[in-house]
């Protein structure tokens, strides 16, 4: 498998199990994962990137396209997670939802967890995972793509 192929995979796996992992902790009710937020989306994105990672040669780089989609893919997941966490920390007086049924939470009883600054981390490592661990090819490779 190409190395380029091989770190966004690797930062793929962290972001889908990321999805999982403990994402707030509310006073009263315990600890949350990301599935009772935006952590089905962030799971879609991330299965997503694995998807177009694994297509087509695994000895080559990723096409230009796919790594555009895989970038914006990364992105998106990274910032939704990261626009919530900004939602949580400026309403502290505020009544909030998580999603789901927890909704009518006060935003200072809630703490952000490892698993959702994870997840805003695999989201931007993504594109740069792709840009960093790329192969140097010659002009004649890539007229043959």
């Amino acid at each position: 498998m190409n190395r380029q192929r091989f770190a966004v995979f690797i930062v793929g796996i962290i972001g889908l199990v990321a999805t999982f992992l403990p994402w707030y902790t509310v006073d009263m009710v315990g600890t949350l994962t990301g599935v009772f937020s935006s952590g089905w989306f962030t799971f879609i994105m991330f299965l997503l990137v694995l998807l177009l990672a694994m297509r087509k040669n695994l000895h080559r780089d990723v096409s230009k396209m796919n790594l555009w989609f895989i970038s914006l893919l990364g992105i998106a997941a990274g910032i939704v997670v990261l626009w919530r966490i900004m939602d949580i920390d400026f309403s502290q007086d505020t009544m909030l939802t998580l999603g789901g049924r927890m909704s009518g939470i006060m935003a200072n009883e809630v703490t952000i967890r490892y698993g959702a600054w994870l997840v805003v981390v695999a989201g931007f490592c993504v594109p740069l995972a792709a840009i960093l661990f790329r192969s140097k090819r010659t002009v004649l490779d890539e007229h043959y793509d």
